[in-house]
């Protein structure tokens, strides 16, 4: 029982730290893309922020689904088959 609840909660905080890491590499991507693209007609106020970063999200939904879900699909078939497992820690050593 203990083993079992361990092991969904590591599910769990996998796919948390999943999601928090995505949203931040989007979040990134967008300041820095604003920044970098459209410096001479910034967004200078926090809600004016808010609402572009809202819409880039909106945009960037089936990109962001698809990491998670590819993530939490290599996670599962790296847990549960070892000989994925074996085969991607031999790769790495050589």
């Amino acid at each position: 029982m203990c083993f079992y609840l361990n092991f969904n909660l590591g599910e769990l905080f996998f796919f948390l730290s999943q999601v928090i890491a995505t949203l931040f590499a989007a979040s990134i991507n967008f300041l820095l893309n604003n920044y970098l693209n459209f410096h001479k007609s910034k967004i200078n106020t926090f809600n004016n922020i808010l609402k572009s970063m809202f819409k880039y999200y909106m945009i960037s939904i089936p990109g962001i689904l698809l990491s998670i879900g590819g993530a939490g699909f290599a996670y599962i078939v790296l847990q549960k088959t070892h000989l994925f497992h074996c085969l991607l820690v031999f790769s790495l050593m050589n």
